[in-house]
């Protein structure tokens, strides 16, 4: 479980990188989602492989799945903040915006900061 996790956090920070060059990445993401489902097939239990999952699917803007592995993700960890922050961003790119604000805020509350200053800006832009 632990080899296919590193290997797929591994490829998922080439992958960024080569996207980043304009390469396309989709079979190497589809390899991560690969070790990722395998991993948790073994580890069901692990938030952290749902969170990785979860932030795969974000990246490829699948935000329906993205927020259902963030989810259960939080329903494990409960003071998962990062979860929160990225399932709140997955909820404002999908237009929910009370529930973005909302985990945003639950992410601020569990000590990630930034996620008030995304908010501040989010409210600013909101209003103008």
């Amino acid at each position: 479980m632990l080899a296919l996790w590193q290997r797929a956090v591994c490829q998922m920070r080439i992958n960024r990188f080569q996207a980043s060059q304009g390469t396309n990445v989709q079979l190497q993401n589809a390899s991560v989602q690969g070790d990722l489902t395998h991993a948790i097939d073994l580890n069901p239990h692990s938030p952290w492989l749902l969170y990785n999952r979860a932030t795969l699917a974000a990246m490829r803007q699948d935000y329906e799945r993205a927020t259902a592995d963030f989810t259960v993700a939080l329903e494990m960890e409960p003071r998962f903040a990062e979860a929160y922050y990225n399932r709140g961003l997955c909820y404002l790119y999908m237009k929910r915006q009370e529930e973005g604000l909302q985990d945003l805020g639950k992410a601020g509350e569990l000590g990630l900061y930034t996620a008030y200053s995304l908010i501040k800006k989010y409210n600013r832009m909101k209003s103008e």
